[in-house]
This record gives C-alpha cells, sequence and structure tokens, in this order.
C-alpha cells in the first residue's frame, strides 16, 4: 500500500485503508491519537465532518505516514475542506503537481529496496558497513589494504565487510578495486532501523574524539553544550537547524566525492 498512496484523492479513504490493513492500527487508536471519541472517528470517516489540523497531523503519525506523505496528506485534507469550487480547483493543482514531482524523484533516485530485511539489519549494525561503501564514491582506488589503513581495522574484517557489500549489490570489484555497485536501498523514516543508524554514526564521533590529537579537535567541529532555555527559544533554534541542514544538503547533492565526512547535528529536549 505504501507505493499507492498518490492515488488517493481522499484523506479519509487513505484513513479507512490504512487502519483496515495493517495491524497494530484501529478507530480506537487513532481515537486516542487524535485526543477524541471513537465514535467521533467514525462519525468523520463514514460522513461529511473533517479532522482539525492538529488531529490530522496526530493521524498521520499514528498510521505511519512518512514527512513527504503527511504533506500529501495534509493536501488532501484541504481539498476536502474546500468551501468552493474555485479553491478546490486550486487545491487539486497543487496535489497533482505535489504527485508529479515525487514520482518524478523517485524515478530519478532510481530507489530500489532489494535488500532483504536481514540484510538491511546487518548493514546498520556497525558503521563499517555504511563507510565503507561510501568509501568506494572517492576518486581514490580502494582496495582491502587502504580500506584496512584507513579505518584502522584488520585486512580480515574489511574483507569481511566488501564480501557481503558485494553479495548485496552495494558495491563491485574491477582489478582488485572496490567501486560503488548498482544496488540502491532507502530506509523509510519510520523504519525500526533508524535508531540504530544514529547510534552508529554516533559511534563512529565517539571512536575518533578519543583518539584526535588537539589540532584534530580545532580543524573538525565539534560542539556539545548542555543549557536551559525557553520553550519558544527552543522551538526558534530547532528552526535555525533544519535550515542549516536543508542548506547543506542542496550543497552535499552538487557535489563531488573528494573527501568522506560524517554529518551528525543533535538538539533534544531532555525531560
Amino acid at each position: 500500500m505504501k507505493n499507492e498512496i498518490w492515488k488517493y484523492k481522499d484523506y479519509k479513504d487513505l484513513l479507512t485503508d490504512k487502519i483496515t490493513a495493517e495491524k497494530g492500527l484501529s478507530k480506537s487508536g487513532l481515537a486516542k491519537a487524535c485526543n477524541c471519541q471513537s465514535a467521533y472517528i467514525s462519525q468523520i470517516l463514514n460522513g461529511h465532518a473533517n479532522l482539525s489540523a492538529e488531529q490530522l497531523l496526530s493521524a498521520g503519525e499514528y498510521i505511519n505516514l512518512s514527512e513527504s506523505e503527511i504533506d500529501f496528506f495534509i493536501l488532501l485534507h484541504s481539498f476536502n475542506k474546500a468551501g468552493t469550487s474555485q479553491l478546490r480547483k486550486y487545491y487539486k493543482t497543487k496535489i497533482d503537481e505535489f504527485i508529479e514531482h515525487s514520482l518524478n524523484l523517485s524515478k530519478r533516485l532510481d530507489v530500489k529496496n532489494t535488500l532483504t530485511e536481514d540484510e538491511k539489519a546487518k548493514y546498520y549494525s556497525s558503521w563499517l558497513y555504511t563507510v565503507i561503501h561510501l568509501m568506494t564514491t572517492l576518486p581514490e582506488k580502494m582496495t582491502i589494504e587502504r580500506i584496512s589503513s584507513h579505518l584502522s581495522i584488520t585486512q580480515s574484517k574489511a574483507s569481511d565487510v566488501t564480501n557481503f557489500l558485494q553479495t548485496c549489490g552495494l558495491i563491485q570489484k574491477k582489478n582488485n578495486y572496490y567501486l560503488p555497485g548498482k544496488t540502491r536501498f532507502h530506509l523509510d523514516s519510520n523504519s525500526h532501523l533508524l535508531p540504530l543508524m544514529h547510534l552508529n554514526s554516533r559511534n563512529l564521533v565517539i571512536e575518533k574524539i578519543q583518539k584526535f590529537k588537539t589540532s584534530e579537535l580545532s580543524s573538525n567541529l565539534i560542539y556539545s553544550s548542555a543549557i536551559t532555555l525557553s520553550k519558544d527559544d527552543f522551538k526558534k533554534i530547532k528552526n535555525i537547524l533544519i535550515s542549516a541542514i536543508q542548506d547543506s544538503k542542496e550543497i552535499i547533492k552538487d557535489s563531488s566525492e573528494e573527501v568522506l565526512g560524517l554529518f551528525n547535528l543533535d538538539f533534544i529536549e531532555i525531560n
């Protein structure tokens, strides 16, 4: 169903199908997520009433929609609530544009979920798999010896990782050099492996910091600070950092592969 989300014309149909098709989802669970009664949810799904914008966001999170899918979900909601034909036409155009953009983006990236869940789990079991995978995109010709030396691991360990990546099609070997493979895969924003990916990345930073010389600490950007601030200012800083991430992603997208970097940014509320 996830690949068919763009077929929906009504956000209520999407809600109903998700609740019916996926285990663990229910009208009562949706009502709890939206902070309302189950009878009201039934009235929404079967009648002309609509969820509020706040309830809609909670509903999208409850049925495990990704960020882009929630954007689409909100457009469907706006189309459904539109009170004039002119406004409905406006949102219909926006929906069509959103679908076309999303489908074209998917084709351009050529995202193929060809890895099994077990393979994905192994890939994210250690930072080594991700880093060695990315190293093959660098201009240097990667060999077992170079990988082993660069990452300070044994050649046996480097061989184990490269053999797995080759088996998955993520890298390929030509004349004893490793190059990027043809297989690509995408980790959904609601994947249970996402926390593991974040942990691996941060564990690598911890390992590197422990071995850094003073000069290396100053030449890299490493910042940690425990703070107290107002909830409004917390949101302001979060938005500043989100903007910085978006700007950085635009630069990274068109940048040539010359060096291997690690981008972690943490700004969390400690309850």
